[in-house]
C-alpha cells in the first residue's frame, strides 16, 4: 500500500498500490475490493477524491496525473502532465481546486479545472522552506480555498 484516502461523501476507502492499481473498499463489505482500477502504469504515489465522491485523481512516480470519473472508472477522463515528478500529496478543495506537493522540490502547486480541461495551468505555485509532510484544504469554512501546509522544520 502506497497511499490511502477515505471519501468524505460515502466513507469508501481508496487504496493506491505499487503496481498502479487503485482498489475501493467499503466498511460494509467483509471481503475483497468493491472495484479494482488499473489506474497507472507506474506506482501510485498519491490520490485524492472530490468531496462529492465522483472523481479520483492519481499521481504516479513520474509526472503523470490521471483523473477518473468513478461512475465510469475504466479509463481516465483526463491525463495531465505535472511540472515535477512524484507528487507525494494530492487533495481537492470544496470548489475542486487540486493541490499537489512535491518533496523533491518542496513545491506546492494548485490547479484549477483539472476535472474539465486538458493540461490546465497552475493556479498558485509556492516553494516551502523545508520538506512538506502534508497538504489539505480547510473544509470547515464552506467553499473558501484555504490551504493548510505541514512541513518538517528542523532546528539547527
Amino acid at each position: 500500500i502506497n497511499c490511502m484516502k477515505k471519501s468524505r461523501s460515502n466513507a469508501i476507502m481508496h487504496i493506491g498500490f505499487e503496481n498502479g492499481n487503485v482498489e475501493l473498499y467499503s466498511p460494509n463489505q467483509n471481503e475483497g475490493a468493491l472495484v479494482q482500477i488499473k489506474a497507472m502504469r507506474e506506482p501510485i504515489m498519491s490520490l485524492a477524491i472530490t468531496d462529492d465522491g465522483k472523481y479520483l485523481a492519481t499521481a504516479g512516480t513520474r509526472k503523470n496525473l490521471h483523473i477518473y470519473d468513478l461512475r465510469n472508472a475504466y479509463k481516465p477522463v483526463y491525463q495531465h502532465k505535472m511540472p515535477y515528478s512524484g507528487a507525494t500529496n494530492l487533495t481537492f478543495s470544496q470548489t475542486n481546486l487540486l493541490a499537489a506537493t512535491y518533496n523533491s522540490t518542496n513545491h506546492v502547486n494548485t490547479y484549477k479545472d483539472v476535472l474539465t480541461k486538458h493540461n490546465p495551468g497552475m493556479y498558485v505555485n509556492f516553494k516551502a522552506p523545508d520538506n512538506l509532510q502534508s497538504v489539505d484544504f480547510c473544509h470547515e469554512i464552506l467553499f473558501r480555498n484555504f490551504c493548510d501546509l505541514r512541513s518538517s522544520l528542523q532546528n539547527d
